[in-house]
């Protein structure tokens, strides 16, 4: 997933993306917000008091799409525009299914 979102942000923004993880994901810690390059967060998967869980939200500085994940891994929804849904959409190795179908206001769709 993030090699796909990559091709779709402006490189500045992919240097300081946000990940937050909450209070869940650590079971009764507080919730935790880190800042640093998209292709930090495997790394920041793999440290998390010896855990794989993922960030509950990601985002860029840009905020040109936003990717939301359960803790427990059982679905991802990535929000975005038309162009980095379709290429979301189009990789073969993610299985994906589109839910909605209208633009948001700003021209943002899901999957």
């Amino acid at each position: 997933m993030i090699e796909v979102l990559a091709r779709y942000t402006a490189p500045n923004a992919l240097r300081d993306c946000g990940a937050y993880y909450s209070p869940v994901a650590f079971m009764g810690e507080g919730a935790t917000v880190y800042a640093g390059k998209l292709s930090d967060i495997p790394a920041l998967v793999a440290s998390q008091h010896g855990t794989v869980f993922t960030p509950n939200n990601i985002w860029p500085a840009d905020r040109s799409w936003l990717i939301y994940t359960d803790y427990d891994l059982e679905a991802t929804r990535v929000s975005g525009s038309t162009e980095v849904i379709d290429a979301v959409c189009a990789d073969d190795y993610l299985d994906t299914v589109r839910c909605g179908g209208s633009l948001n206001t700003k021209g943002a769709r899901s999957v």
